[in-house]
């Protein structure tokens, strides 16, 4: 990994989940709402010194994943949307 690993973890992840965090109880006040994470295929196929951005991505969507459990019954939405990879684009 390179040495951006560490400002890549805590862009991808903490930044993010802080962010929901703090919207997520008027959410859940006001019975609705929703959050769309964009993410990137790479977290599924990550190439070569992309192991931090891949890991990034995997985590953000499995913490969101585990979130979206508890906060459905509340009526707010978490979905985690991918961009795929087109190979030779």
């Amino acid at each position: 990994m390179n040495v951006n690993a560490n400002r890549i973890r805590r862009s991808s992840g903490r930044m993010l989940l802080a962010g929901m965090l703090a919207v997520i109880p008027g959410m859940r006040r006001r019975n609705s709402g929703s959050i769309v994470h964009m993410s990137s295929d790479d977290g599924r196929a990550p190439g070569a010194g992309a192991g931090a951005y891949s890991a990034s991505k995997m985590a953000l969507a499995a913490a969101t994943e585990s979130l979206s459990y508890e906060v459905r019954p509340d009526g707010v939405q978490l979905p985690v949307r991918s961009e795929e990879r087109r190979v030779g684009k």
